[in-house]
């Protein structure tokens, strides 16, 4: 018999503090997008997922998802986004895969989002 060992982490995006804006998520076409991933606006003022490559405005961190949000074809997702508060920096993703580094954290202090290092002690063990 072969044991199944599972951990499970209890720990959310969200710290403490949080405020949220709700608004409309573009997909441009069927995703996933994970809980903790960073978001930016589009010209039209509806969130986006943030691309540090770009130039375009979409490259500013201004908020992120704390729910895993789907689409299943292409269009607007009603989203609540945080917008200002404390968050897990281990949680924060892009979608691009790209690493969030020190200029995204600073960037996304200095429109109210603070991102802290956390020593989680709530991770369910069984092993």
């Amino acid at each position: 018999m072969t044991m199944i060992v599972t951990n499970y982490d209890t720990g959310g995006v969200v710290i403490g503090n949080p405020e949220y804006e709700d608004g409309l998520l573009v997909f441009p076409g069927a995703d996933t997008y994970a809980e903790g991933t960073i978001l930016s606006r589009d010209a039209n003022g509806n969130w986006v997922v943030c691309d540090p490559a770009e130039s375009d405005g979409t490259e500013i961190p201004l908020g992120v998802l704390t729910i895993e949000t789907v689409a299943t074809a292409a269009g607007n997702v009603s989203v609540r986004v945080l917008t200002n508060g404390k968050v897990r920096a281990d949680k924060l993703v892009y979608d691009s895969g790209a690493e969030v580094d020190v200029a995204t954290i600073d960037a996304l202090r200095d429109y109210g989002i603070v991102a802290l290092e956390v020593d989680e002690q709530g991770v369910l063990d069984n092993q």
